[in-house]
């Protein structure tokens, strides 16, 4: 088993991509508005991380937040924000659209397929909340999907241990899972021996609140220099 897993930092801000420059993670996910499961980021962040972050970077497609059912509109505009994203040279596209009937959205996934080209394409969290999960992987693989997010349909990744290890052992030899949901420095050794995996997905965020005011401006989305440091210490990572 591979004992120097993957690490991908999860960046909603220019400054978590610096920061993941700086401890030479292996891979970046832009999005922005994590409390929310994520947003598509905005073109300027894409084009200013590119250009410090030289590894493989991925891009989370999403137009807004609720669930992953989307019309015609929606989906129009996930398919021109990847097609432009590709010509900033991003390597990774991440997204995916669900039905009413919590199944994958096949139709959309095929665009998805062949918008993305020869990048590689993962399906985010969605499969988290799937009806029938393992049907509908073996559908993502027959679609050409490369990659998987998931915590096994659990809050968690550590929580979901038992499901990421049967799939993993499962369907692991035709698509990637990448572990996520809480991953840190106190549980990623454990998920790395117990579920065979080697690719983590991180966010490690600083605990921080906005101050009160009469208006909700949201949380700093910044990654804890700290966390990171501690994550890559577990694996003899620090230069």
């Amino acid at each position: 088993m591979n004992q120097q897993p993957i690490i991908e930092l999860c960046c909603a801000n220019i400054h978590s991509v610096v920061l993941a420059h700086a401890f030479d993670a292996d891979a970046i996910e832009l999005c922005c508005d994590l409390d929310h499961g994520g947003l598509t980021p905005s073109h300027a962040l894409i084009q200013k991380a590119r250009a410090i972050f030289k590894k493989e970077m991925a891009v989370f497609f999403r137009p807004r937040n609720g669930n992953f059912v989307y019309d015609e509109l929606e989906k129009e505009l996930i398919l021109k924000d990847i097609e432009w994203a590709i010509s900033e040279g991003i390597d990774t596209v991440v997204a995916g659209g669900m039905t009413v009937e919590a199944s994958i959205d096949e139709p959309f996934s095929t665009q998805l397929r062949k918008c993305s080209n020869l990048k590689k394409l993962s399906f985010h969290r969605a499969i988290d909340i799937c009806k029938n999960p393992e049907s509908q992987i073996q559908r993502l693989i027959d679609l050409k999907f490369d990659r998987i997010l998931t915590s096994g349909c659990a809050s968690n990744a550590v929580e979901g241990i038992a499901t990421l290890t049967k799939w993993n052992q499962k369907f692991g030899t035709q698509i990637e899972f990448m572990a996520a949901g809480g991953i840190d420095h106190t549980n990623a050794r454990f998920i790395l021996q117990e579920s065979g995996l080697n690719r983590f997905h991180a966010s490690l965020r600083i605990n921080q609140f906005s101050e009160k005011t009469i208006m909700n401006f949201g949380n700093e989305e910044r990654a804890d220099p700290e966390k990171v440091k501690k994550l890559f210490e577990v694996f003899g990572r620090l230069k």
